[in-house]
């Protein structure tokens, strides 16, 4: 099977890992690709005006990654981009399968957190501000009361340039209510879940390579091959590195490709 996994950044590697974990120990086959979706080193999807151009150039890279690998599967390994899947042209024609990494924490938490547990959702400024957690939540029914969001600003550029993350984590963490479940709603938050320092962590970056892996049957070897429109910055490339477990994922960052025709920006 061929598969596409996809981040506006290097975050989504925490799930290529765990895959590429589970696939070794059960000899499965599987061609993994890993597409950047960040179209510029300096400028992220945040800085985009508004959610129209957020949804027009995802798009693009879906489109794109149709282009460069056209993969049977695209898991979109990023809270951000997952929320903008369903309004993009790619998927309402429904050219390829894709699956995101909101449903597999919606599925994390109606698996293990009791019906009047209390989930704290750690995320990114546009993850909390879309509500797209607590309205899935609500829709599921339950209690406002029982969730509280909490808006990890600038954790995930401190996490990729390997800093100290402790005490912000631990500042964040004192913002949730006792005994919550934690949520990790970025998936650059689960290769830093230690320091979040709680027994009740809810890791979707392990559940969705997890219902990935339990699908697949044939037996065989892993290919792997990354992906960018430009230059990684060398400071973050050092930082994933270090983050990985397995070599093979290693070795794909050490020999990851650049394509600046990977997907179209003005």
């Amino acid at each position: 099977m061929k598969i596409c996994i996809t981040d506006s950044g290097l975050g989504g590697l925490s799930v290529c890992d765990e895959m590429v974990r589970q696939l070794s120990e059960t000899h499965k086959k599987a061609d993994i690709y890993y597409v950047n979706a960040s179209y510029s080193h300096e400028l992220g999807y945040n800085y985009l005006k508004n959610r129209a151009e957020q949804i027009k150039m995802f798009d693009r890279v879906l489109h794109g990654i149709e282009q460069y690998c056209s993969p049977d599967l695209i898991l979109v390994a990023c809270n951000t981009l997952s929320i903008l899947i369903e309004h993009t042209a790619f998927a309402k024609k429904q050219i390829t399968p894709i699956e995101g990494i909101i449903d597999a924490g919606v599925s994390l938490i109606t698996q293990q957190v009791p019906d009047d547990g209390h989930i704290s959702i750690f995320g990114t400024r546009l993850t909390i501000s879309s509500g797209v957690y607590k309205n899935r939540l609500l829709a599921l029914g339950r209690d406002l009361k029982n969730i509280t969001d909490i808006e990890c600003h600038g954790l995930p550029m401190a996490i990729s340039c390997n800093d100290d993350v402790t005490a912000k984590i631990a500042r964040f963490c004192q913002l949730s209510p006792p005994d919550a479940y934690f949520l990790l709603a970025c998936t650059h938050f689960g290769v830093k879940s230690a320091a979040f320092n709680s027994s009740r962590i809810l890791n979707p970056n392990v559940t969705m390579a997890t219902q990935i892996c339990d699908q697949l049957n044939n037996k065989g070897d892993i290919t792997l091959q990354m992906v960018c429109r430009y230059a990684l910055d060398n400071v973050e490339l050092a930082s994933w590195r270090g983050f990985v477990r397995q070599s093979s994922v290693q070795k794909m960052l050490e020999d990851y490709q650049i394509d600046k025709t990977l997907f179209y920006w003005p």
